[in-house]
């Protein structure tokens, strides 16, 4: 009888077979991050939550004209900006209706930190949304910034009807610090 036939042996016979839980694993990973990375997104864009409003002193009621009046608001209220790492207080000190539409006397004062700020406002019967206009008075705000233990004082104008207003104060990207109210 001769010699048994052995039939060759190679490496690849011993592999394990090909798997495809590694792609699996990279499809589920890139999922995740990609669900964070949208959740992080429309979080961002989701306004922070106001500070409580104090109460403003009532102004005349409306009329039909625009008549220029003018209040004490006692609007005030402590502020803190992520953005700047910035602390203080604002308040609307006085509000008067003219021609010219919401005009709105603010204070600032920056308490720790450097406050880079602008201003806009919202209608608070129709949501519609305004930002400051450029006006010549010498002592006009729009945005600009303040530094620890300075305070401003001046005039915000938005050009809009008379009704009830929220104000807000707002970072240099103009995202929301802190807001309050002015009637109409």
């Amino acid at each position: 009888m001769g010699e048994p036939q052995y039939q060759p042996v190679s490496i690849e016979q011993y592999e394990l077979p090909k798997s495809n839980a590694g792609r699996w694993l990279g499809a589920i990973a890139a999922l995740v991050i990609l669900g964070l990375a949208v959740a992080a997104f429309l979080t961002s864009r989701r306004p922070t939550p106001e500070l409580p409003m104090a109460p403003s002193a009532p102004i005349s009621a409306p009329s039909s004209r625009q008549v220029p009046t003018a209040a004490a608001s006692g609007n005030s209220v402590p502020f803190h900006s992520p953005m700047d790492n910035a602390d203080g207080v604002w308040s609307i000190d006085s509000t008067r209706w003219t021609d010219r539409g919401l005009e709105v006397t603010v204070t600032i004062k920056v308490t720790r930190g450097t406050l880079r700020y602008s201003f806009f406002a919202l209608d608070n019967k129709t949501v519609e949304d305004y930002d400051p206009i450029p006006i010549s008075d010498h002592n006009a705000l729009t945005q600009g910034t303040v530094h620890e233990g300075e305070k401003i004082t001046g005039l915000v104008v938005f050009e809009k009807d008379r009704g009830d207003t929220t104000v807000y104060l707002a970072n240099a990207l103009g995202r929301q610090i802190s807001a309050l109210t002015a009637q109409g």
